[in-house]
């Protein structure tokens, strides 16, 4: 229930059941079939689920989620990423102090 966003031949989406998922935008990586199906070219979790819109600026995905937690992770699946599939690990997370996040994260002037 949020809109992906495209970022530099991906298009990352949060989901409700709390994955961040990227996909190739171009749908060759990870994709396959007729209809073409892509399975997710890398993927994150977090706790609770994401109702609003991941945001990305300098090369960082920001999520909110219903625990009112905010999480970081590289939006290019390398930093904090590996395995098979490519699972990330948060980069940072903060707690907003307040419900959840139900709102874009916004990143601006490199503060995020």
């Amino acid at each position: 229930d949020n809109a992906p966003l495209a970022w530099q031949g991906l298009v990352i989406a949060g989901a409700g059941n709390g994955e961040v998922r990227a996909f190739d935008a171009d749908g060759v990586t990870g994709c396959s079939g007729t209809p073409l199906v892509c399975q997710p070219v890398w993927r994150a979790k977090v706790d609770a689920p994401i109702h609003a819109a991941p945001t990305v600026a300098d090369g960082i995905v920001a999520v909110g989620s219903d625990d009112g937690v905010v999480s970081m992770f590289d939006a290019s699946g390398e930093v904090g990423c590996g395995g098979t599939p490519t699972t990330c690990q948060p980069l940072w997370t903060a707690q907003t102090g307040r419900g959840g996040v139900f709102a874009t994260p916004v990143i601006s002037g490199g503060v995020r």
